[in-house]
């Protein structure tokens, strides 16, 4: 009996080894649970290259730094303006033969997208196709870790008949969503109304008021005041918003800066050239290309009253006589005469404004009353 009981309790350390052990959490669940997200904005930092040999062989992946501002949107199990759907519908895209060049196409093996992974630094591997998530129009999967997303590429092309140099093949984009800086909280027109000055240089200044931003400056004897439309963007739906050309290109630009501009909590501007965000009550950034100053707002200045009231007020009359035009740019010249530019879209953080259709006038103001003589 004694040396019964000392095998049972030898025993019982083998058997506790061999219990089934909690199974680690799916990368697909985990994954889902990330883009599904009302929105993450995703910021291109790196991505990895193979080349392709003539047999379909392919080199260990090589890593390059990312041009600043690439970016991609998920929100709510969708990715910018696409769809979700599954590895299956899309896997019988993969497969081609070019009937000119004899260059084929196949699809990444499962351990090929898991050495990409593994190249790219990421801490999961695929068990299948089905962890990958999977968008309408695209030939790439997504895979999310933490802050981090993958963008593994579904195929690659070889085999050139016409030229045997090596093809490049895209092997892993990565992503982060943890280095810009966004506005936390949406803001009313009343929270942004106000004078700002730029920290670094006090003259720098510019007065929001009725969700316009005013700016003026001087050239020679010409004074100009131009007018920012600030945007909201949560009054956009979602697919119309990321399906949009314009606002991508202001997005890149932001994220170019480390900034961000989410759907639900941005007030942003733009005039063509640089953009102006509100991170919030107290501060603003005037992004550009390559460029960023910050402003915050000031109580009040007794040196400047430059935009003024007056002034802005002109806008308002200009617009009332504008017709689908927009006042955008008042100029008044050393002799008092004031023209105006006039453009065919205000709202220029989600929309083009043509050069074409930009109309100069020329207006007098006569006990309140406006009169518009086109050029």
């Amino acid at each position: 009996m004694k040396r019964f009981l000392i095998c049972l309790l030898l025993l019982l350390p083998l058997a506790a080894c061999h219990q089934a052990q909690p199974a680690s959490p799916s990368p697909r669940a985990a994954s889902q649970r990330i883009l599904t997200r009302a929105e993450t904005i995703w910021q291109q930092t790196t991505y990895y290259t193979s080349k392709a040999k003539a047999t379909g062989a392919l080199t260990t992946p090589t890593r390059h730094t990312a041009t600043a501002g690439q970016t991609v949107t998920t929100h709510a199990g969708a990715l910018g303006a696409n769809r979700a759907t599954t590895y299956a519908k899309l896997k019988a895209t993969l497969t081609r033969t070019d009937k000119f060049s004899g260059t084929k196409t196949r699809p990444f093996t499962l351990a090929q997208l898991n050495a990409a992974l593994k190249a790219a630094g990421a801490k999961v591997q695929l068990t299948s196709f089905k962890d990958l998530a999977c968008f309408t129009h695209m030939s790439y999967g997504y895979l999310a870790v933490g802050h981090t997303l993958y963008g593994l590429p579904l195929s690659y092309a070889y085999g050139n008949q016409r030229d045997p140099t090596p093809t490049t093949a895209d092997r892993v984009v990565v992503y982060r969503a943890d280095i810009y800086q966004a506005p936390k909280r949406w803001l009313s027109d009343a929270a942004i109304t106000g004078r700002w000055a730029a920290q670094d240089d006090r003259a720098d200044q510019v007065v929001v008021t009725h969700g316009n931003l005013y700016r003026a400056e001087r050239a020679g004897v010409t004074w100009s005041t131009y007018r920012v439309a600030i945007q909201s963007l949560k009054h956009i739906k979602a697919q119309t918003l990321y399906a949009n050309l314009v606002f991508s290109n202001n997005q890149g630009l932001a994220l170019s800066q480390n900034y961000a501009m989410p759907r639900a909590t941005t007030r942003a501007g733009s005039d063509g050239t640089y953009l102006y965000l509100f991170l919030s009550a107290s501060k603003l950034v005037r992004i550009g290309q390559g460029t960023v100053r910050t402003l915050t707002k000031i109580s009040r200045d007794p040196t400047t009253t430059t935009p003024s009231a007056a002034t802005i007020h002109l806008f308002e009359l200009a617009d009332a006589q504008g017709g689908d035009h927009y006042a955008n740019v008042l100029s008044t010249d050393a002799t008092g005469t004031t023209t105006v530019g006039m453009v065919d879209a205000i709202n220029r953080l989600t929309e083009n404004a043509i050069q074409q259709n930009t109309v100069i006038a020329t207006f007098t103001l006569t006990d309140g009353q406006l009169t518009i003589t086109r050029r």
